[in-house]
Order: structure tokens, then C-alpha cells, then sequence
């Protein structure tokens, strides 16, 4: 399990302490199961992230997901041939659909990384630049804390 200091440190400057301190608390008192952080980016292939992990009644956070939602616009045989098994192979699962391409990894050490590694590194094995992170909402999902 997962502590409130270890997101924090995983977040890094994408959100503000006051904000994710409000997110966790309200999670809590309103038994929120599952909770969305979701961000836009500056980029045409990255087009939104997602950290997603559920929040457990009385303190700490399970099953850590970051999502990267990838436009269809990249090349399909590049793609194809090359992207897709690395990211398979960097620990990636990936879901393919008519509307985009889903990036997920599950983040098993959430104190001892960032959501900036995973960034970087979908970018690294995408072939394009850095890209910038801006804070969009927060979303939760009902009924999912097992407590």
C-alpha cells in the first residue's frame, strides 16, 4: 500500500499540496473508491494523462495506474513495427481502439519514481519532445471502496 507522501513525491509540481490534500480528503469523506487526476498536454501525439489508483478508507492508495492517451494521427506502421513492442516492453500495456491508443502502466514503487519518468519515457520510445504537463480535474468513481 501506498501512503499520501508517496503520491505527493510521485506528483511532483504537476499539482499543488493544498490540492491533492482536498482530493484525498474529500475521496475519503465521501468514500470514493476509485480517483482520476486527469492532466492536458502540449503535445499532437500525447494527447492527455491520467493517474488513476484507489483510495482505501482510513488512509493509503492501491493499484496506481498512469494512463497516456495517444492520438490515432501517429504513424499506424511505425507504430506497429516498432512503439508498440517497446512499450510492451518497458512494462506497458496497451489497448488499441478506433478513437485512440491507451498507454497504461502500473506503478508498483510510487516512492521511489515520478510521474516525470513515465512521461519522459513514453516520449523517449514515441520519438518526440518532451512534453508539458497542465492540470485539467479530478474525477472519482463510486462504490468501488472495498474499505
Amino acid at each position: 500500500m501506498h501512503t499520501y507522501e508517496d503520491l505527493m513525491r510521485f506528483l511532483g509540481d504537476y499539482v499543488k499540496l493544498d490540492d491533492i490534500l482536498w482530493l484525498l480528503s474529500d475521496s475519503e469523506v465521501h468514500s470514493y473508491g476509485q480517483v482520476i487526476i486527469s492532466f492536458n498536454t502540449n503535445s499532437k501525439v500525447v494527447l492527455g494523462v491520467n493517474v488513476i489508483f484507489t483510495h482505501r478508507l482510513g488512509g493509503g492508495l492501491e493499484d496506481v495506474r498512469v494512463e497516456f492517451l495517444i492520438s490515432t494521427d501517429i504513424s499506424a506502421s511505425k507504430f506497429l513495427t516498432s512503439q508498440y513492442m517497446d512499450l510492451i516492453k518497458s512494462g506497458a500495456e496497451v489497448l488499441v481502439k478506433k478513437e485512440g491508443i491507451s498507454v497504461f502502466y502500473r506503478v508498483k514503487s510510487l516512492g521511489n519514481t515520478s510521474l516525470k519518468q513515465y512521461v519522459d519515457n513514453v516520449c523517449k520510445i514515441l520519438e518526440i519532445d518532451s512534453i508539458n504537463l497542465s492540470f485539467l480535474k479530478y474525477s472519482f468513481l463510486e462504490g468501488l471502496n472495498a474499505g
